[in-house]
């Protein structure tokens, strides 16, 4: 269950110049079960005008949206997408520091399992 329906959902619409979020971050990080889903959902729908969704700001959203290119299979460290992993890094988390696609590490993972 998303953990924003069981939250003021104030919360994830803060003003502007306010606290960005933090706490509604806080959140969706520490409590969300659908959190990677919602963020992607923002991503696809290019939803970046309001709120936080999936642990991000709009401003990080279009940041994500805006960037140049992003890195396939062949180019994606398995080293660093093992490393993130266990660190405890969702696909989506993982994809933004990698500058790729949650797909892109979805796969990356799946290939990591079966040459185990």
């Amino acid at each position: 269950m998303a953990a924003c329906a069981e939250t003021d959902p104030e919360m994830f619409f803060p003003e502007k110049g306010g606290s960005n979020g933090r706490l509604a971050k806080s959140v969706c990080r520490e409590v969300c079960q659908v959190r990677e889903a919602c963020l992607q959902d923002a991503l696809d729908t290019a939803d970046v005008e309001w709120g936080v969704r999936g642990g991000l700001s709009p401003r990080e959203r279009r940041a994500l949206l805006d960037r140049p290119r992003r890195l396939g299979v062949q180019k994606v460290s398995r080293v660093r997408v093992a490393e993130l992993t266990l660190a405890g890094l969702s696909a989506v988390e993982i994809a933004v520091q990698l500058r790729t696609t949650g797909r892109t590490v979805a796969r990356v993972r799946a290939e990591l399992r079966d040459a185990a």
